[in-house]
């Protein structure tokens, strides 16, 4: 298994930048579970605070809409990270994610992540800035799906987008 999780860790963008010995120190605090297809691994409305790094096969991230039931979001492969918003954001998940085939997946606790960075800090901080420019992306993604399907419903929806657009660009209440 060993072998295994550096050898992903290599080639995810999480660890880009990472030496050998900086994932051997993470490797050493990951906890690994093995999944059947359609398994739940993250749930929507729990908080577990971790990442996620699938090792093996395939998941798929479901979204809940009231009106279509289940929507698949994306499919992830080897390499692949989810739970990076409740890692760093506490708050329930948005989204499940389940095993569509035999899954491995290794998991890095927000604890874990906490105690590391006590002892290495330039090596969190090089994980930090993995993770938002991951965030960054989807974000981008997200930003232009929304944009294409706004445009191609011709802003029928302007003022749910504008709604939009204000939370999105404001900062939530810490308080609650």
């Amino acid at each position: 298994m060993q072998s295994a999780i550096l050898s992903i860790m290599s080639r995810s963008d999480l660890f880009r930048g990472c030496t050998t010995q900086c994932h051997q120190l993470i490797a050493d605090r990951l906890q690994f579970h093995s999944f059947k297809p359609e398994a739940t691994i993250l749930q929507a409305g729990h908080s577990d605070r971790a990442l996620w790094i699938v090792l093996s096969g395939q998941c798929r991230v479901i979204g809940l809409t009231q009106d279509a039931g289940e929507i698949e979001l994306a499919q992830l492969d080897p390499s692949s990270i989810f739970g990076e918003l409740s890692f760093f954001a506490p708050a329930a998940h948005r989204v499940s994610v389940l095993a569509k085939t035999e899954v491995q997946v290794a998991q890095f606790t927000r604890d874990d992540f906490d105690r590391l960075a006590q002892s290495e800090v330039a090596l969190a901080h090089q994980l930090t800035c993995n993770a938002a420019t991951i965030l960054a992306r989807r974000l981008q993604r997200m930003d232009e799906l929304i944009c294409r399907t706004v445009a191609e419903a011709r802003m029928a929806h302007h003022s749910e987008w504008q709604e939009f657009c204000q939370l999105m660009h404001t900062t939530p209440d810490r308080t609650r």
